[in-house]
């Protein structure tokens, strides 16, 4: 499985608020992550429930499916997922 996790800026210190977040459980960031490359799934770390990554987008947050192009030509599937915290309209 790919992972990317985003919500430091590339400094030292940001990465290191970062971890610690992580391990304390405070970090609110996004993760993104694809198992075969064909759907990516973006879901929101330490939210209320783990999502599900089944690729039908039967998660209870009701996510988003939309196609995503790629560079060859063909269409992959993005699965955007809600938080169940409520932090989307914080970052509004």
């Amino acid at each position: 499985m790919k992972s990317i996790i985003d919500g430091f800026d590339g400094t030292y210190n940001d990465l290191i608020d970062t971890v610690n977040g992580i391990l304390d459980g405070s970090f609110k960031g996004w993760l993104a992550h694809t198992e075969d490359g064909d759907h990516v799934h973006v879901t929101p770390f330490n939210d209320l429930l783990e999502h599900e990554v089944d690729d039908d987008g039967s998660c209870v947050c009701g996510p988003t499916i939309e196609p995503a192009p790629r560079n060859n030509g063909s269409y992959g599937w993005s699965i955007i997922h809600h938080t169940l915290d409520g932090r989307e309209s914080a970052e509004s």
